[in-house]
């Protein structure tokens, strides 16, 4: 089963994975470095426009950051065998992805 976490904890989370202390993390969403402290013991969240600036510096999506979620979008990336495409033999209908 997997851990469910808060958003202060995912805030930690993606910073520390950036490697990023708290100070750089405010720095580079300018606010205090108590502001972000305060996000991530759970004090405080985040303004709307303080959000969007965490969710670039961070690489996620908002809601990533507030629900936990990932985007249900897909990245798909195409490379094929040309010989094979000229045969036809290439699926491009998405199945078995």
């Amino acid at each position: 089963m997997s851990e469910v976490i808060g958003f202060s904890e995912r805030i930690k989370r993606l910073r520390k994975k950036k490697c990023m202390t708290q100070t750089e993390l405010a720095n580079l969403v300018k606010v205090s470095l108590p502001t972000v402290s305060r996000w991530e013991s759970g004090e405080r969240q985040p303004r709307a426009d303080e959000l969007r600036r965490l969710c670039e510096v961070l690489g996620c999506s908002e809601t990533e950051l507030l629900n936990g979620e990932k985007s249900k979008e897909r990245k798909i990336t195409l490379s094929y065998d040309w010989e094979e495409y000229e045969k036809g033999e290439v699926n491009m209908s998405g199945e078995g992805y």
